[in-house]
């Protein structure tokens, strides 16, 4: 046996470990209703299939058994199905229909009969199996390039609706999953590349080597975000989210449209409700509230929520998101300067879950992290 064999049969024995231990924390574990339930079992339940053909094919590996699972194809076409099942995570986060989940839960079923067909050509001549092979992988890179293209806007359109509803981005922002697909179809076009350049024992090896570490980077990469991903319940969805859109004056070109003017006077309306917005966020403490939304602030005003987002955008030109991360920071930055308190107690007085996103915020705010904020105050 080769090292590049080794190296094969260690990535597969990796990719099984990973994928079964994460199936089964996706399929049993019980969270909170903020987790997004039915993602997390989709998930599991694609692993726990990456899992066993990977267990069958590191088996039939020592054992030297040619059974069917043993096929490298097989484990490629296996893997491929996080493919199909990051555009299901897609639509169903981004919610461009009522039912998208189900028509996303087609594009895992077609590459689950993608797996048959395969199978049941190799039974009856490999050659068969293998143009049905490259055909297929021509097809989802068209596939893949096709909603790449197709769901980046859709992801931009989400992000600022949930940024007018939530001052807490922190796992609700889906850029990442954006990132991974680009990730996934380059990944795919290397791998195509390096099957066409090289032929024979060594574009396997080769291949495999490149196919199998990255597989494992993408499964640990989906699992942690997936795993902090919080369930989106007060933001709307497809024709009345369009309509909410039209509504505030955002619209989906690629530069949002800023109806605030700088310099300009607000009518009398636009005072009153940012001086009782003010009011409300700081007076009343509401900025400090973890998981605000949209929704809280409004019933504190005694509004809907619309009217809010309208006359907040022609105001000051931000988003509900950041208008109040916008009193955090400066809330933050008083109490450095003002008080002994720890920038742990700051964070967290201020509305923040977690220290590095805290530290991210103030830094793009201020040009420098919390802790260097008071030392060039203090000198």
């Amino acid at each position: 046996m080769t090292i590049l064999d080794r190296l094969d049969d260690i990535m597969h024995a990796a990719i099984m470990a990973f994928s079964l231990i994460s199936s089964l924390y996706f399929l049993f574990q019980k969270c909170d209703e903020q987790a997004p339930m039915r993602l997390r079992r989709s998930l599991g339940a694609v692993l726990l299939i990456v899992a066993i053909q990977s267990s069958f094919y590191f088996i039939g590996s020592f054992t030297g058994i040619d059974i069917l699972v043993n096929d490298k194809k097989l484990a490629v076409l296996v893997n491929l199905l996080l493919v199909p099942f990051c555009l299901l995570m897609l639509t169903e986060l981004t919610r461009m229909s009522v039912v998208t989940f189900r028509k996303g839960s087609i594009h895992v079923g077609a590459m689950l009969a993608v797996l048959v067909i395969y199978c049941i050509l190799r039974s009856v001549d490999q050659q068969y199996a293998d143009v049905f092979y490259y055909i297929t992988m021509g097809e989802l890179l068209i596939y893949l390039g096709i909603y790449v293209v197709r769901f980046a806007k859709a992801a931009k359109r989400y992000n600022k609706t949930v940024a007018d509803v939530y001052a807490d981005l922190d796992g609700r922002s889906i850029n990442w999953l954006n990132r991974i697909l680009i990730m996934m179809m380059l990944f795919a076009l290397a791998y195509a590349v390096l099957k066409i350049v090289l032929h024979g024992y060594y574009d396997n090896r080769l291949a495999g080597i490149m196919f199998y570490p990255l597989s494992l980077i993408i499964y640990v990469v989906l699992s942690w975000n997936v795993d902090q991903m919080r369930m989106i319940e007060s933001i709307p969805y497809g024709d009345e989210q369009r309509a909410v859109l039209e509504e505030n004056g955002n619209n989906d070109d690629d530069e949002e449209e800023d109806t605030h003017v700088e310099g300009r006077e607000l009518t009398a309306e636009q005072k009153e409700f940012m001086e009782q917005l003010d009011t409300v966020c700081t007076e009343g403490n509401l900025y400090s509230m973890h998981g605000i939304t949209r929704e809280d602030v409004a019933k504190a005003m005694m509004t809907n929520h619309i009217r809010l987002t309208k006359l907040l955008k022609e105001a000051t030109g931000l988003t509900f998101n950041a208008y109040i991360t916008k009193i955090r920071l400066d809330q933050a930055a008083r109490m450095l300067l003002e008080t002994n308190d720890t920038i742990e107690q700051i964070y967290y007085t201020c509305g923040y879950r977690t220290r590095s996103t805290f530290n991210r915020a103030f830094t793009d705010a201020f040009g420098c992290t919390p802790k260097e904020y008071r030392s060039k105050t203090e000198h």
